[in-house]
């Protein structure tokens, strides 16, 4: 560019001679003629260098701007869960849970549905696999004699006395034979994607639909016979206790409360007689929305912490089994909206990535609890000990119980009466005040 125009610095000195304006308006005229332009030389711009102060401006700056677009990202997410929550969700016929009922569960039932019968049907679908003929190259099939029965430990039993005393888990739900027809629950009412990997931890880590919650699901029809909002309790206990992913709102401790429940009241259904070949859709559906609605309520109780992990701006990370297992797992990558927003990111991009599509879902739950209890007319209540736990009161004694260490006698005591609710403890004279926690599910 400089060279450019000292050429038409030195041709304008050579035509500006005196007594020659013709020449010098026809050379002007010639400046600018058409054709082909010089070659240019530009220098790069030299970037001027930032103070610290102009750079810590900056990034406060950039700080701020990702922060006030994650708030962006989370009302995006609210708006989109109550959309989702709207759109009625159905188990078709040509579902593996439908098919597997109607072909292999329940075909002598459904010939003569009533209590009798269905006592057969629940007792079918309760069965365990027998430790003797288990695959042991299968880690399903192998682990089935750990999880046939459970004793309730003595403090469960104090808290929970409503609880079966023994729980033992619905293991044959696991075979390979079973499996090779459903191989996890394909419920639209549950979160995540199909997962069908069978690895021991395949179920935690990969999250979504997956083999464990067969067991789950089978294991709340096996137990229906108890008391409803006492297996809620124990549901919601056992993921609290063995806190695999819980604390974080990971899909597979969702999922397992899902499908423990509407087993539960599927298992209801079967003991009255309810079910016939004609609305077994609809109970499937009647059974899986109730308890998506209810694992929503669980949610809505800590909407601030759900909002918190969303909003993060580090890394999320969580013990597994309270330190028990020395890990901490990011149960939503190795990023945040925040962080990834911070780095360059835009608000669209955030909006459309798997990670939000996913926190969507989950959110999806909070309000779904709203339209069920408005559908249906019937408000879902906690237990005093639902209340507690969710208030994280038993944080302290689930870490201590899953580590092995001894409860010191007031933490047994303020355990005691933290499950009972107001009204008890040693200033009321021992008296205790009985769980409210009516329209804990079908077939009450």
């Amino acid at each position: 560019m400089e060279r450019a125009q000292q050429q038409f610095h030195d041709h304008q000195e050579e035509a500006a001679q005196p007594g020659d304006a013709v020449a010098l308006e026809h050379d002007q005229r010639a400046v600018f003629r058409g054709g082909a332009a010089p070659d240019v030389e530009v220098a790069p711009q030299r970037e001027q260098p930032q103070s610290a102060s102009d750079q810590a401006f900056a990034a406060e700056g950039n700080a701020a701007k990702a922060a006030a677009d994650t708030q962006k990202v989370l009302q995006y997410i609210r708006q989109q869960a109550k959309q989702r929550a709207q759109a009625p969700m159905n188990i078709g016929k040509d579902s593996m849970i439908y098919k597997r009922l109607a072909e292999h569960y329940l075909p002598d039932y459904l010939a003569n549905p009533n209590p009798t019968t269905g006592k057969a049907a629940v007792e079918r679908i309760g069965e365990q696999i027998d430790p003797a003929t288990a695959d042991k190259s299968d880690y399903w099939e192998s682990s089935s004699s750990e999880w046939n029965a459970h004793e309730a430990p003595a403090s469960v039993q104090l808290l929970l006395p409503d609880a079966p005393l023994k729980m033992g888990a619905a293991t044959k739900a696991l075979s390979l034979a079973n499996r090779a027809h459903m191989p996890y629950i394909d419920a639209p009412q549950m979160v995540g994607n199909p997962n069908t990997e069978t690895g021991e931890n395949a179920d935690v880590y990969g999250g979504g639909k997956n083999v464990s919650q067969l067991m789950h699901w089978a294991t709340g029809v096996k137990h229906a016979d108890n008391n409803p909002q006492a297996m809620r309790d124990l549901f919601l206990a056992y993921e609290m206790y063995h806190l695999e992913g819980w604390d974080k709102f990971a899909q597979d401790p969702i999922n397992d409360l899902i499908s423990e429940d509407a087993g539960r009241i599927m298992g209801r259904q079967l003991l009255a007689g309810e079910i016939n070949q004609e609305n077994l859709g609809p109970k499937l559906d009647e059974g899986f929305n109730e308890a998506r609605a209810w694992v929503g309520t669980l949610i809505k109780a800590r909407q601030g912490e759900l909002d918190a992990v969303i909003t993060s701006q580090t890394v999320v990370e969580s013990d597994m089994w309270y330190g028990a297992i020395p890990e901490m797992v990011r149960w939503w990558g190795d990023s945040t909206i925040y962080l990834d927003l911070l780095d360059g990111m835009s608000v669209e991009e955030i909006q459309a990535d798997a990670r939000t599509q996913h926190f969507i879902e989950i959110y999806s739950l909070v309000y779904y609890a709203d339209v069920w209890q408005k559908q249906n007319q019937k408000k879902i209540e906690h237990s005093y000990f639902t209340q507690a736990m969710l208030a994280g009161k038993y944080n302290k004694v689930f870490a201590k119980l899953v580590k092995g260490q001894e409860l010191l006698s007031n933490e047994k005591l303020k355990a005691y009466f933290d499950a009972k609710g107001p009204g008890a403890g040693p200033s009321s004279g021992g008296r205790t005040r009985q769980n409210q926690a009516g329209g804990a599910g079908s077939g009450e």
